[in-house]
């Protein structure tokens, strides 16, 4: 029976519409039995909506409801079978994956790899697939018509085949995948069971769609069946429906009003959060306004939940926030890691230290005795620090130290070895089911008032025990793993679990994903970081097809997204939570990376000033009051001046006053000129005055310290950065990435090179091509071998074949160009990887910026030294880049030191260096002599001195947050939040005061 949509473009006239005609339908009936109608909504919040409207119209309620919500459907059409649980799933297809992969001869996946969830791209895929029922023989037939090379045949193949069998395994294992849930509603309906699971009404009024994807085969069997008429409410929209192949007719409700939204521009994240809160109070006074009635929604709540809760938390208003929390990100977890991670690194000073002193473990060591030690970052191995501890005289508060180390040492001694997988998970099982350092008591300690803590690690606890369980079901019970590759496979696992959390309350301001907000019926809506390419989400491949394969088989009917249809998808979620009365959208102009940021295209033509710290007036909470005020008597500057003010807390107000002073002397976004103060270090800016600081920089990096070019490179670029990497030894936390990391593409690059040059440098090629262009490929394909075999993570295997084959493609062209420019220049390779300084660090000599002699111990490895001149033994120092070269304004301002360091560096080695460049591979041509610089050149002594003065002004405590002239900040430097500043020297050099 055809389809009928009722449409509006007022969400709220939309709810009430369905609301009233369906309880007018059901009348008086309370069941339990047959209704004349039935109402499927998709979610709680609908559900207790319903409920409030049908209590509030008199209603006393249903002896077996009229109504169902999405999760509850399997069960109105005896679907029995349970799911499948994800790591069972994300494991089960990796494992199939491979077998298929191997028995077709799949490159990408035909050898055994570190990688646990090796098939997480196709399981991507069956997120499309499984929802509209597509079998593999249609699948097959479609993807058989694609223009394919011998990669593209294996691959799909290897889809296909992956696929079937996956299907068999469920069948086989009795359970059902979650995401398959439309399409055996459809195959349910095609059977004519739709009436008996809606208590056998005539009309199903269906609420709280947005769009058609993943819905295509049920839209089909609802449009098709011919016992039930089927309503779906929609909001209005200005393009060509994606709903008229299913609908015969559509409504237009036309006692709506227009949406008018009110739009605000904030300047980042924090300020945003305030202003919305600062709205949400205001609201709660002068409305009378449920806090349920309100809601925030965000496209993107993983990212954008958590600003936005602790400031109404921080203002005293309640909230309800159903959350994913990251696995990897809770306490207790990281403990559990850091365990791993020391057995695997041979617990070393630093591993063992971490442990020692992880307050989730308690081990009866006192951790300062490893600082007691001598010579203790030298020992590998808990056997010589129980060793060095046993010689060691301990405190008498240490009493039981050696007992405890050695109980210790024999517990943890058992993940320093090689086990089988299900062996190590056996393990780990028992180290959590003993609680021999009392992760579970730890956990379950209050930090302040704050339990959403201790209920997130206990969580986190009870599930990553049932992860072990489920993952032991299918664990490998031979092959032995290393514990690198053990900690490697755990944090594999783990990247991909997520708890669920909800906080206790109900009723509070509801923060809300998008796609859990679709129609809901609030009485005041937010929308926040309404940017682009975040609402609506800008679409990303994953790499398996490319973008002119999808479209090709979207055509085809096969469902797989592209560029269009998911565009389109979000215009669909963004109209189903944007259009209601009363809506208000904010959007952020600079991103987390405080890169600028444009407004979101659904976002309707504004004239708006965006508020930012500094014109924001928040008065919603003490920490807020402090500081407005604080910054109020900061900005009187004098006596005469002085503003009065009212404080909330007169006491901490004198702290809120130096820390708005200080901020007033950090440069945070502005604009460097050549005469501002924050260029250079200051007390608030970057400056270490204390003597036991500076002390202890005097030792770090005295004269006997080794210095690489690329530590005094960081230094010189950004000292702040430096301050935090190697002296605090603070990195940020990484994840793994779907894509090969330019490091690894990097290091690949360069082994290419150097392999194929110690090949063939005694009788070099003039061009590349026959034997030496095999020999190229056959380089290649070893350094590719070597790279799998390695047990790093090279990011998802078909991407990493794909960027192996671009690696590949470049070098050709790089050598292409190189080989006749080399034979045009009289150059060769002589030295290639060239390691010097790391038995015996080589010493340079030369004048700081003022004049005084300096010298430097230094190691290194040189890409490449070419003999220029044969028979004089003249050299010249080339180093490699990907991509971009550094240019000559690097040599000004300091942040390129590495090729003159390194002439200065084989200079004192005896080798007659003429000069040092840099050479791009994928671009050559452009750049064969990128930032060339000459020995004995005034260019090289003006540089050399900015590299003599940086051990100078380290142990002078300078770490401005300012980066160089020709620097730019990088999204793994510190943040804002971090370095309190984004300043950039516009003129000239920091070695110039």
């Amino acid at each position: 029976m055809p389809i009928t949509l009722v449409r509006s473009e007022n969400t709220h006239s939309l709810w009430n519409h369905c609301r009233n005609n369906f309880l007018d339908e059901i009348g008086s009936e309370t069941g339990p039995g047959s209704y004349p109608s039935f109402l499927w909504i998709t979610n709680r919040n609908l559900r207790d909506s319903f409920l409030e409207y049908a209590h509030a119209k008199g209603l006393k309620g249903w002896l077996g409801p009229p109504f169902k919500t999405w999760s509850e459907l399997p069960e109105s059409f005896g679907i029995r079978e349970r799911t499948i649980g994800l790591l069972t799933r994300q494991l089960l297809i990796g494992q199939l994956a491979r077998e298929v992969a191997e028995k077709i001869g799949f490159d990408s996946f035909n050898r055994e790899t570190s990688n646990v969830l090796p098939g997480q791209m196709i399981d991507r895929l069956l997120a499309d697939f499984l929802p509209e029922g597509l079998t593999p023989e249609t699948l097959e037939e479609s993807l058989a018509s694609l223009p394919s090379d011998d990669f593209g045949l294996k691959r799909n193949q290897w889809i296909v085949e992956t696929y079937r069998r996956y299907l068999l395994e469920l069948e086989h294992r009795g359970v059902r995948d979650i995401r398959s849930l439309n399409s055996l509603l459809a195959t349910k309906i095609d059977s004519g069971e739709l009436p008996n699971a809606i208590s056998n009404a005539k009309i199903l009024h269906i609420y709280g769609l947005a769009t058609v994807k993943n819905r295509k085969r049920l839209l089909t069997s609802l449009s098709q069946q011919e016992n039930v008429e089927t309503i779906i409410y929609l909001p209005k929209e200005e393009e060509m429906s994606e709903w008229d192949n299913w609908a015969t007719q559509t409504q237009f409700i036309t006692d709506s009003n227009p949406i008018v939204p009110e739009i605000q521009s904030a300047s980042d994240s924090s300020t945003e959060a305030q202003w919305v809160t600062t709205r949400i109070k205001k609201l709660l006074v002068t409305k009378e306004v449920d806090l349920h009635e309100i809601a925030v929604i965000s496209r993107s709540p993983e990212k954008d939940s958590s600003h936005i809760s602790a400031e109404l938390q921080t203002s005293g208003v309640p909230i309800t926030l159903r959350t994913q929390v990251p696995m990897l990100e809770c306490g207790v977890i990281s403990a559990f890691r850091d365990i791993y991670s020391a057995s695997s690194k041979g617990w070393t000073y630093k591993e063992l230290k971490k442990v020692l002193k992880n307050p989730y473990i308690t081990t009866g060591i006192n951790p300062d005795i490893v600082d007691r030690l001598p010579m203790k970052q030298g020992f590998v191995g808990l056997a010589e620090w129980e060793k060095e501890i046993q010689n060691h005289k301990s405190l008498p508060s240490e009493k039981g130290l050696v007992e405890n180390f050695m109980n210790f040492t024999d517990l943890m001694e058992p993940f320093s070895k090689s086990h089988s997988l299900a062996s190590w998970i056996k393990l780990s099982l028992k180290i959590l089911q003993s609680d021999p350092f009392e992760l579970k008591l730890r956990a379950s300690e209050e930090i302040g008032d704050n339990w959403s803590i201790v209920r997130t690690d206990q969580r986190a606890l009870v599930q990553l025990e049932s992860i072990f369980r489920e993952w032991l079901e299918l664990a490998d019970p031979t092959k032995k793993v290393q514990p690198s590759e053990w900690n490697a496979l755990v944090y594999q696992v783990l990247n991909a679990q997520y708890l669920s959390l909800e906080t206790p309350l109900k009723k509070g301001v509801q923060i809300l994903g998008a796609t859990e907000a679709i129609l809901s019926n609030f009485r005041y809506t937010f929308i926040i970081n309404a940017n682009h390419d975040i609402f609506p989400k800008a679409f990303r491949s994953s790499g398996i097809f490319s973008n002119q394969e999808r479209n090709r088989l979207d055509k085809l009917g096969i469902p797989i997204p592209n560029h269009s249809s998911e565009q389109r998808h979000e215009r669909s979620i963004w109209r189903a939570v944007a259009q209601q009365p009363e809506v208000t959208i904010s959007y952020r102009t600079s991103s987390s990376d405080e890169e600028i940021s444009e407004p979101s295209v659904m976002v309707p033509q504004h004239i708006c000033s965006p508020i930012t710290k500094n014109t924001l007036q928040i008065e919603t909470n003490k920490e807020a009051l402090l500081i407005s005020n604080a910054k109020t008597l900061v900005s009187s500057r004098n006596d005469k001046s002085l503003l009065p003010v009212k404080t909330p807390d007169p006491q901490i107000l004198k702290h809120a006053i130096i820390a708005a002073h200080a901020e007033s002397n950090r440069p945070g976004t502005k604009i460097g000129k050549e005469d501002s103060p924050w260029l250079q270090s200051n007390p608030w800016n970057g400056e270490m005055g204390d003597l036991l600081v500076k002390d202890y920089l005097s030792k770090c990096f005295r004269e006997d310290h080794v210095w690489t070019a690329g530590d005094l490179e960081k230094y010189s670029t950004l000292p702040f950065n430096f301050w935090m990497t190697k002296v605090l030894k603070i990195e940020k936390s990484g994840k793994i990435e779907e894509e090969t990391s330019p490091l690894i593409s990097g290091s690949l690059a360069h082994k290419i090179l150097e392999r194929f040059y110690r090949a063939l440098k005694e009788h070099l090629p003039t061009t590349l091509g026959g034997e030496s262009l095999e020999q190229l490929n056959n380089i290649v394909d070893e350094v590719i071998e070597e790279h799998e075999n390695s047990g790093k993570w090279l990011g998802e295997w078909v991407l990493w074949k794909q960027e192996c084959e671009k690696i590949r493609s470049e070098i050709q062209n790089y050598l292409t160009f190189e080989l006749p420019y080399l034979n045009e220049q009289g150059h060769s390779p002589f030295l290639l990887e060239y390691k010097f300084g790391f038995e015996e660090p080589v010493t340079i000599s030369g004048k700081n910026m003022s004049d005084q002699e300096q010298s430097l111990k230094i190691r290194g490895v040189v890409d490449r030294v070419d003999l220029v001149k044969d028979g004089e033994d003249t050299y010249s120092i080339l180093d490699y880049k990907r991509t971009a070269t550094p240019t000559t304004g690097g040599y000004i301002d300091g942040s390129v030191l590495q090729a003159p360091i390194y002439l200065l560096a084989l200079q004192q080695q005896g080798y007659k260096i003429d000069a040092a460049r840099y050479r791009s591979i994928r671009n050559p041509e452009k750049a064969k002599q990128a930032a060339l610089i000459k020995a004995d050149s005034e260019k090289l002594y003006a540089v050399l001195k900015i590299a003599f003065s940086i051990p100078e002004r380290i142990m002078q405590g300078k770490f401005e947050p300012v980066i160089s002239k020709t620097g730019s900040w990088r999204t793994s430097d510190p943040g804002l939040e971090v370095s309190r500043s984004l300043a950039k020297i516009p003129l000239g050099n920091r070695f110039s005061e």
